[in-house]
């Protein structure tokens, strides 16, 4: 069934109360919630998150979690900023900035997995060239993340549509980095990073910072159109 890309948090969240009178903030897709300031002159929004977890978009930081139930958190925000967050679960693929569109659409994806409190995100990309009126040609990949302590693992699986898809410039687009975040992230244990069983060099390949919960991966050497696997313990 169709639906708008944007709606209003009930429509993501039909069983909680809390959001059935909230006007002034709404989601894009199922993963990304905006609350922005409407009138003249405000500097703060009171907002309201529904159970589970909610990350910046700007810093991924985890805001003061609703993972017991909604809550109504009040965010400062300046003249020149709009608050936006990643729900904790989703696997959001990311592209750079560009002054076109077209350029836009060249540069290599980032993945940011933002956990839920069970410690696990799902996600998934539609992509084609951008100007075909009958799709015959495009990706579809899903994403899955889960970690445990000191160990996780991170899936991509790509389906191909299209004869000449594989060879197309749109397929070849790199992914440029995978970034776990969640509440309590540890360091990958001494058995090291594998990507489709190579083990990357952790001195340069994987950055873990304890102060902002996040891990990330880099020079993964994959495309959009290709499935991987990413395990660490």
């Amino acid at each position: 069934m169709g639906t708008t890309f944007t709606t209003p948090l009930f429509f993501n969240f039909p069983t909680d109360d809390g959001t059935l009178h909230v006007d002034e903030q709404f989601m894009l897709g199922e993963s990304i919630l905006v609350s922005p300031a409407l009138y003249e002159g405000q500097t703060e929004v009171k907002a309201y998150f529904p159970q589970g977890y909610w990350y910046s978009v700007y810093d991924l930081s985890l805001m003061p979690h609703a993972s017991k139930g909604g809550k109504t958190i009040t965010l400062p925000t300046a003249m020149t900023e709009i608050n936006v967050h990643y729900r904790g679960g989703s696997i959001i693929p990311l592209q750079g900035n560009a002054m076109t569109t077209t350029v836009a659409r060249t540069t290599p994806f980032n993945l940011v997995a933002a956990l839920c409190p069970e410690n696990q995100a799902q996600g998934k990309l539609f992509w084609d060239d951008g100007e075909q009126i009958e799709l015959s040609s495009y990706i579809e990949v899903a994403y899955s993340a889960e970690v445990e302590g000191s160990e996780g693992e991170f899936f991509a699986t790509a389906t191909i549509t299209g004869s000449s898809t594989k060879d197309a410039d749109f397929a070849k687009i790199p992914v440029g980095s995978v970034t776990i975040v969640g509440k309590d992230l540890q360091q990958p244990g001494t058995n090291g990073v594998f990507l489709n069983g190579k083990k990357l060099d952790t001195s340069t390949d994987v950055v873990y910072d304890q102060d902002m919960g996040t891990l990330t991966f880099s020079n993964l050497e994959v495309s959009v159109s290709e499935s991987f696997k990413l395990t660490w313990s």
